[in-house]
């Protein structure tokens, strides 16, 4: 049996939850306790970019990392990467003199292994340990596989890895992609394995691969914590333990422990990571995983509708991300699948101009205000004698006449309790994005011609609903509720209403609020009457 190494990738594969900004103190500490742990290797970051920070483990060349490991354990190898993707000039990596990193990763899809070859050729050439990396390695077929192992053998690499992309492989997949590897490898190089953990698969096959015969040597990545982009990676805590319990190392994992507490756990309160029904839902489907990230943070989807949309995009598209595309897929989901383009609407708001025209109508929203501030709203009440229209909720304790909803997520959580709620008799005033699971709905709004395609979120319910306002008439609008979005959703009364979007748009949704507040201030006339963040753009009376 080769030795098994532990490569950490914290500071590499971590970085991209907090856009590898962990500190100049956080990367030097963290580089010192892992060798007190006893792993192998440390992937210090990403040599990429034009910009240096110390703060930041995104190098554009490789002498800038010296001074952040020195002094260098001389029991770990020190590891870059370099991506295919975005490569920088080869004359930005120096030789090889010992004072930075040790090896340098390649890492390239099977679109661009020509130019992975070429540039591993020269950092093989400047002295440095080579790591080949190929990337969605599961995305080979057997001889392609086969044929890219022996193209690269002419390089005599240090370690080759098989990379689980996606967080896709079940175990049977991926111990025969290893034994393929391990068969058709030139004799002397090792056998890698990184990981993603949407199916939570990472652990196991990181168990079969150190138990599999071989006399190569295995490199095996993990970051403390699990720490990574959607599900995360293999966790070092856990496997670190696992094989001093099964092959007799002794890794320190105390070490690793004081990196979580010192260092990442403040990151997880504000971008965490783990386990999620999307990301499984990703892998499962064979898709990137910036495809449920970017709907989650944009768009207001149940776990079946995100599950439907994924299965909408064509197969060969799942596996090439942007965010431009992934916007593209929404719309077209949201006009083929949830037929939201060409609903007439237009009884529908004869009928509600009929109702609500003359009236005062009072919004009410799920804010926080709306337990702090009951006085002024029940004061607003009598004072007014409003229609009252609630948005994607039934307040337990107001009476409304209508309920508003317009995302397809709210409508499942309100139909449960909607029946024993006061306003169970409440009209429901929807929009055509939402199908209703029996019978239809009071009013159904046309999706298409309130939703703000110039903006990142196309469907704020306020907006929306705003809209729908002034094409029947309202003339005059007070607003509760209304508070305006925080990072710590402290804004919404029941926290399991708050979307998770928030923490990273809620600067953007406020001011994109306000912006609108001010743009309607001659249509029609708004009036706060519980405190909110956006009242500063509207006409106060």
């Amino acid at each position: 049996m080769g030795k098994i190494h532990l490569l950490d990738c914290t500071l590499r594969d971590g970085g991209y939850i907090n856009d590898w900004k962990f500190g100049e103190h956080a990367i030097k500490d963290i580089c010192k306790k892992l060798a007190r742990v006893g792993v192998e290797a440390i992937e210090v970051g990403f040599i990429k970019g034009d910009k240096f920070s110390p703060d930041r483990t995104m190098f554009p060349n490789v002498e800038c990392i010296s001074a952040l490991i020195e002094p260098k354990s001389p029991s770990v190898f020190y590891v870059g990467m370099l991506d295919m993707s975005a490569p920088v000039p080869m004359e930005r990596i120096v030789p090889f003199d010992g004072s930075s990193v040790d090896a340098i990763r390649v890492i390239f899809k099977k679109n661009r292994l020509d130019e992975g070859y070429e540039c591993c050729r020269q950092v093989k050439a400047l002295g440095y340990k080579l790591f080949v990396q190929f990337v969605g390695t599961d995305n080979y077929s057997d001889a392609e596989f086969i044929a890219a192992l022996e193209k690269f053998n002419a390089l005599e690499p240090d370690v080759v890895y098989v990379v689980d992309s996606f967080g896709l492989m079940r175990k049977k997949h991926f111990m025969r992609l290893i034994q393929l590897a391990d068969n058709n490898l030139i004799e002397g190089a090792a056998l890698g394995y990184h990981s993603h953990n949407n199916l939570q698969q990472a652990l196991g096959n990181a168990q079969a691969f150190a138990e599999f015969h071989t006399s190569r040597d295995k490199y095996i990545d993990a970051t403390a914590f699990g720490m990574g982009r959607g599900a995360g990676n293999l966790n070092l805590e856990l496997f670190a333990d696992y094989l001093n319990e099964n092959f007799g190392t002794r890794y320190d994992v105390e070490p690793i422990i004081d990196i979580v507490s010192d260092h990442l756990d403040a990151i997880y309160e504000k971008h965490a990571w783990g386990y999620a029904m999307p990301l499984y839902l990703s892998a499962a489907l064979d898709c990137h995983p910036n495809y449920p990230i970017y709907y989650s943070a944009n768009h207001h989807l149940t776990l079946r509708e995100l599950a439907d949309l994924l299965k909408n995009i064509a197969p060969e598209e799942r596996k090439n991300y942007s965010a431009t595309k992934a916007e593209r897929f929404y719309e077209q989901f949201m006009l083929d699948v949830r037929k939201t383009g060409g609903c007439d609407d237009s009884l529908a708001l004869e009928k509600l101009r009929r109702a609500l025209a003359d009236r005062t109508v009072l919004l009410i929203g799920p804010g926080s205000s709306v337990h702090r501030q009951r006085s002024k709203i029940q004061s607003s009440i009598s004072d007014t004698n409003p229609i009252a229209i609630s948005v994607n909720y039934a307040p337990s304790d107001i009476a409304v006449d209508y309920i508003f909803l317009s995302n397809a997520k709210r409508y499942a959580q309100l139909r449960y309790d909607l029946p024993e709620n006061i306003n169970a008799r409440a009209e429901i005033i929807a929009t055509s994005n939402v199908t209703k699971v029996e019978g239809s709905f009071d009013y159904v709004l046309d999706y298409n011609s309130l939703i703000d395609r110039s903006t990142e979120i196309v469907d704020n319910s306020l907006v929306m609903l705003l809209k729908a306002m002034i094409k029947i008439g309202v003339r005059k609008i007070n607003l509760a509720g209304f508070d305006g979005y925080s990072k710590r959703a402290d804004n919404y009364f029941d926290v399991s209403r708050a979307y998770s979007f928030v923490k990273t748009k809620a600067e953007y949704l406020n001011r994109y609020v306000k912006e609108f507040l001010a743009s309607i201030d001659d249509s029609i006339e708004i009036k706060f009457v519980t405190d909110s963040r956006y009242e500063s753009a509207a006409r106060l009376n």
